[in-house]
């Protein structure tokens, strides 16, 4: 990928991360609401704030993720490939608290692959991948969820400008010993 392609990406990332902040900023009362509170409130036929904010986090999500997917030899592994096997079980005995945990822990690293995986349904709503994603994601309330994008777009802008490499400490799976203390 190009530096101009990878340079628009974050662009784009940025503007749609700043729109659902300028969101945040006008409807302040929507940053305590959870996502389960979002998602389940939904009325047909319209969009209310809190949505039109998670749908700007989500567009800023997508891009990021490409970002980090296309130049992945400067970030850490995604979530879906650090804790899940191909058929999207846990890895090595992990449990979901412990991998639930540890995402949690380092949300900012993850949020964004988890929010574009959540829209697009990236796999069968019964794997443990997909399920641990929806644990994760619903109780995080809008402040919790920005504020982790927000860091992460400032961290990929880091990696991008300073050229930092993966740092394999980061990657937190089996090989750390957590499956031993389950």
């Amino acid at each position: 990928m190009t530096s101009r392609e990878l340079d628009q990406l974050f662009l784009l990332a940025r503007h749609y991360l700043s729109q659902a902040i300028r969101t945040s900023r006008s409807h302040p009362a929507i940053l305590n609401r959870t996502l389960r509170e979002v998602t389940d409130s939904h009325a047909v036929g319209k969009v209310g704030p809190d949505e039109l904010l998670l749908a700007h986090l989500a567009s800023s999500a997508i891009r990021l993720s490409t970002i980090c997917e296309k130049e992945k030899a400067k970030f850490p592994t995604p979530y879906r490939y650090a804790f899940y096997n191909k058929d999207r079980s846990r890895k090595g005995g992990l449990s979901q608290h412990q991998i639930t945990a540890q995402i949690t822990q380092d949300l900012d690293r993850h949020i964004h692959f988890l929010l574009r995986d959540n829209v697009a349904h990236e796999e069968n709503v019964k794997t443990h991948m997909a399920g641990d994603r929806f644990d994760i994601l619903m109780p995080l309330t809008i402040r919790q969820t920005l504020s982790a994008m927000d860091a992460s777009a400032k961290k990929i802008r880091a990696c991008l400008t300073s050229g930092c490499r993966r740092r394999r400490a980061h990657r937190r799976g089996p090989s750390d010993g957590l499956a031993r203390r389950a």
